[in-house]
């Protein structure tokens, strides 16, 4: 990713997931991220949400810099997208036998 910051989110975001990228432009983070979550197991599923809402609350992020002149810490805008993250996938129902990974793995960092 070009941006240093969303780039610094999105690795966050990874490396609370236990995955991580040395993607060297945004074209290459997306065809991973891609590959990486294709899949209909519960961490692409995960993945697949979390890429999307961290492209949300960096775009929103910007719009804040760029309109209202405010800017917020990275490390907040990692939470807020692991709170959502938690959040929605807590309503998905899984057929393990365990509550949603997603809670236990994001949530204990």
């Amino acid at each position: 990713m070009q941006c240093p910051f969303a780039r610094h989110v999105w690795h966050a975001i990874l490396a609370k997931l236990d995955l991580s990228s040395h993607c060297a432009s945004s074209d290459e983070e997306v065809d991973l991220a891609m590959r990486r979550f294709q899949g209909s197991d519960l961490l692409s599923r995960i993945g697949r949400l979390a890429f999307v809402v961290t492209v949300y609350f960096v775009w929103m992020e910007r719009n804040q810099r760029k309109i209202d002149c405010k800017n917020i810490i990275e490390s907040a805008i990692v939470k807020e997208v692991e709170n959502f993250v938690i959040a929605k996938a807590c309503t998905w129902s899984v057929r393990r036998s365990y509550t949603n990974w997603a809670t236990c793995k994001m949530g204990s960092r």
